[in-house]
C-alpha cells in the first residue's frame, strides 16, 4: 500500500471522515475553502495524523482494537512483520517496544483487514 493509502485506512477505522470542505484563512476574510477531515469529536483538519512517523499517532489508533481477540491478532501480526526485520533477535524483542510508526500501522491494517498488496 502506498503511505498516504495506509494513512486514510487507518484514519478511517479511527473515525476520521473526508469532509469534502473545510473553511481557511482569518475570520474576517472571505474564507476560503479546501478538502479536509473530521475526525472524532468534530475535529477539522485539513490533514490527517502521519501514523507512519508518529508514535504517538499510532499509539492512538491501537484503541480501536477493543476486542481481545482482536487485540491479539495485532500482537500476532506485529510480532510477525519485525521478527522479518531482525530474525537474530530473541522472541521477547520483537515485542511492541521495538517496532516502528510504520511496522505498527502495517500490522494494525493486518488485523482489521484493511491491507492491500496491491496498492
Amino acid at each position: 500500500m502506498t503511505p498516504e493509502a495506509q494513512r486514510i485506512a487507518i484514519a478511517e477505522a479511527c473515525g476520521w471522515r473526508h469532509s469534502g470542505k473545510t473553511l481557511l484563512g482569518h475570520p474576517e476574510e472571505k474564507r476560503a475553502t479546501a478538502p479536509g477531515w473530521i475526525g472524532p469529536g468534530s475535529l477539522y483538519r485539513n490533514y490527517l495524523p502521519d501514523y507512519l512517523i508518529d508514535l504517538n499517532a499510532m499509539h492512538g489508533a491501537e484503541k480501536v482494537l477493543t476486542n481481545v481477540d482482536v487485540a491479539a491478532e495485532y500482537s500476532r501480526q506485529l510480532i510477525a512483520i519485525y521478527s522479518v526485520l531482525h530474525p537474530s533477535r530473541p522472541f521477547i524483542e520483537t515485542f511492541y517496544w521495538h517496532a516502528t510508526a510504520a511496522q505498527r500501522a502495517e500490522a494494525l491494517l493486518r488485523t482489521i483487514g484493511k491491507w492491500d498488496d496491491s496498492k
